[in-house]
């Protein structure tokens, strides 16, 4: 299926004002994954006035019953899921999914079936010639600087701060207050923790994680976990 979810703002609106395919939209909206990233997910769909019915999948099977009040359905396998999702007829996925590599994997084995829009909260500021792309989920009070792109399957949590030409890889997950200086470029499925600071130009590698308060001023190769001030291999 060829998304037509990716997001780019309007530049002829004034503002930033976001062409997004959810607000008002009553296609069906399925959610894998049941703990805080499904509640990120479903405040913006509210904050969107979505109007379809919205399915929530546990495939671990260790969640809660309900989320919001919304039945948590039980089921483990991919193509169970993707059979249910079907029934339900739902058109778009979210991926409530902490661990990077697995959302990699479910983007992949779903893509072909399902729209993965791109769920942005109003109180963010994505500049006008950044992009954001499909199945990425971006918290409120996160700022996107121009020329910045954020691949698909990102989770930005609020507060966090992309400056301008950055880029980021697929599946990054990037915690509250991290900063991210001017042309800081990402590999795929990397963590970034809680206020953590990239300085301009510094290159990560793919599955990097960055240490919670981490001043980080060269290159970090892939697989490679840093933290402290200055940041240091750990």
């Amino acid at each position: 299926m060829e998304s037509s979810c990716f997001l780019r703002v309007d530049e002829r609106i004034k503002g930033f004002v976001m062409k997004n395919p959810l607000k008002h939209n009553k296609k069906a909206f399925g959610i894998i994954g049941c703990g805080a990233q499904a509640r990120y997910i479903l405040d913006i769909l509210r904050w969107l006035k979505f109007k379809g019915p919205i399915y929530i999948v546990d495939p671990l099977g260790k969640g809660p019953k309900s989320v919001y009040g919304l039945k948590v359905f039980r089921i483990s396998k991919i193509e169970e899921i993707k059979k249910f999702l079907k029934s339900k007829k739902a058109r778009f996925l979210g991926l409530a999914i902490s661990d990077n590599v697995t959302k990699l994997n479910f983007i992949e084995a779903f893509s072909e079936h399902f729209d993965f829009p791109a769920l942005i909260h109003p109180n963010a500021v994505v500049s006008p010639s950044a992009e954001i792309e499909d199945g990425c989920l971006i918290n409120s009070f996160v700022y996107v600087g121009p020329g910045s792109v954020v691949k698909k399957g990102c989770f930005l949590h609020s507060f966090v701060n992309i400056d301008h030409d950055c880029y980021i890889g697929e599946c990054a997950n990037i915690s509250p207050g991290a900063t991210l200086a001017g042309r800081v470029k990402t590999g795929l499925a990397i963590y970034i923790y809680t206020q953590a600071t990239i300085i301009p130009d510094v290159k990560i590698g793919d599955y990097a994680v960055i240490g919670a308060g981490a001043n980080v001023l060269k290159d970090v190769p892939s697989k490679r976990m840093v933290a402290g001030n200055p940041a240091k291999n750990i």
